[in-house]
């Protein structure tokens, strides 16, 4: 499954953010911000994310972010 976060405010509205992704094409999640980020590959993000899991999200050109749970959206085949 696909998320992608669309920036609401600022010089960068409208901007549409995927996860961030490591080199070890893993992605960092963490609980809450502060708490150290942990990698999970594309098949665990979901699962964290209705946990309550903070992912990381970042753009060309645009550093990464961490973005609430209920701020992510799914796209649907």
């Amino acid at each position: 499954m696909k998320f992608y976060y669309e920036v609401r405010n600022g010089n960068d509205k409208g901007l549409r953010l995927t996860p961030h992704r490591y080199r070890d094409k893993r992605f960092p999640m963490r609980r809450k911000a502060g708490d150290p980020w942990i990698a999970v590959t594309d098949q665990q993000i979901e699962s964290y994310l209705d946990r309550g899991y903070i992912l990381r999200m970042s753009a060309k050109g645009h550093p990464p972010s961490g973005i609430r749970p209920d701020s992510t959206r799914r796209v649907t085949p």
